[in-house]
């Protein structure tokens, strides 16, 4: 059976045993530079970590909000492995066992952060009376959150949209996928109400949801940089007006 590139024996056991004696001859004693090699695979800790079928002794949910938090805080290129190893509690190899690398860790929590945005959003539009009220609502989290920490930190999509733009082709689709997920929840919102005529119905659903999406990052942007609750009050008003 071959698991990660390691071919086990019949008895499940990596088949270590042939490698580490092959390291151990005089021809590679002679011919490579100190016995790093040797003493690399004679590390029984590292077999032991690193065996196959080892349980997980922690939740993989709790590790992508602890790594997310990092992220959200730090950016993705400021996140070093040693910062990730300290919030998660994880080992390097548990860390690489079960989300295989930092970009894939930050991809899930990508995928993690805006699920449950979006959850919560598609909750809220439920409960709403109105497609309005839920838009003013969304934008009034936005302000009530205003110099909080979880404010400070910001909101990890639109922070990685500003680090990384277009430059990594494959964070950027998976980025825009998201954003169009958020765009579609306000264009529902926005459409129920041009139903029943009760906000301007001259405005296509899906321009007016990159509207509020774009003013959303915006302002959330702003109440990183410290804007006061009042000024975003303020400003939610004027975002607010293109409904009527």
């Amino acid at each position: 059976m071959t698991v990660s590139g390691h071919r086990e024996s019949d008895d499940g056991k990596p088949a270590y045993a042939c490698i580490r004696k092959i390291f151990s001859t005089s021809i590679f004693r002679s011919c490579l530079p100190g016995i790093f090699f040797i003493d690399y695979w004679n590390d029984q800790s590292y077999i032991t970590d690193m065996s196959i079928g080892r349980p997980l002794e922690f939740d993989p949910s709790e590790a992508l909000q602890d790594a997310m938090r990092v992220f959200r805080s730090r950016g993705y290129e400021a996140s070093s492995l040693q910062d990730l190893l300290k919030a998660t509690g994880l080992s390097k190899s548990s860390l690489y066992q079960t989300f295989g690398s930092k970009q894939a860790l930050f991809d899930d929590c990508l995928e993690f952060y805006c699920n449950d945005v979006i959850s919560k959003m598609r909750e809220k539009l439920e409960n709403s009376a109105s497609g309005r009220e839920f838009i003013e609502s969304v934008f009034n989290d936005i302000a009530s959150g205003s110099g909080k920490e979880e404010a400070k930190m910001g909101c990890l999509l639109m922070n990685s949209v500003s680090e990384f733009g277009q430059r990594d082709q494959d964070i950027a689709r998976a980025m825009n996928r998201q954003i169009k997920r958020i765009e579609q929840v306000f264009a529902d919102a926005i459409a129920r109400d041009q139903a029943v005529n009760s906000i301007n119905n001259r405005a296509d659903a899906k321009s007016l949801a990159t509207y509020f999406v774009t003013n959303m990052s915006g302002l959330r942007t702003m109440a990183k940089a410290g804007l006061s609750a009042k000024r975003t009050k303020e400003t939610i008003k004027n975002i607010m007006r293109i409904l009527d």
